[in-house]
This record gives structure tokens, C-alpha cells and sequence, in this order.
């Protein structure tokens, strides 16, 4: 299993910060037959599209 970075960013300035990741699930990665199904993609796509037009509606003071 694989990991990010997004932990790192979250402690990056004094009090932290509000992130979050969307991972592409592939097969034989940083491999010259990497691969991903593309039905995976397109969903991710959505998922994130869909995540960053409901930003608005959320209270981001805490």
C-alpha cells in the first residue's frame, strides 16, 4: 500500500491546516506499464469535482 504526503501539509504552519487527498487506485506504479482503470479515473474526477464546488457551504472557522 501506498501513502501521501496530505499529513505533512496538515502540520506544515503553526496550528495546522485543512487538507485532503484523492488517490487514483493503479497497478505497477512508477513502472514503465503503470496502469489505471478508466472508469477510476473519471469517478475520481468527479469526487473531486464534486468536493471542491461544495466548498462554499461549509463553515471553515473553528
Amino acid at each position: 500500500a501506498g501513502g501521501t504526503d496530505t499529513t505533512g501539509l496538515q502540520r506544515m504552519s503553526p496550528g495546522g491546516s485543512i487538507a485532503g487527498a484523492i488517490s487514483v487506485p493503479t497497478r505497477h506504479i512508477h513502472q514503465v506499464i503503470e496502469m489505471s482503470h478508466r472508469k477510476d479515473i473519471v469517478a475520481c474526477v468527479d469526487l473531486l469535482t464534486s468536493s471542491v464546488c461544495g466548498l462554499e457551504k461549509w463553515d471553515w472557522s473553528f
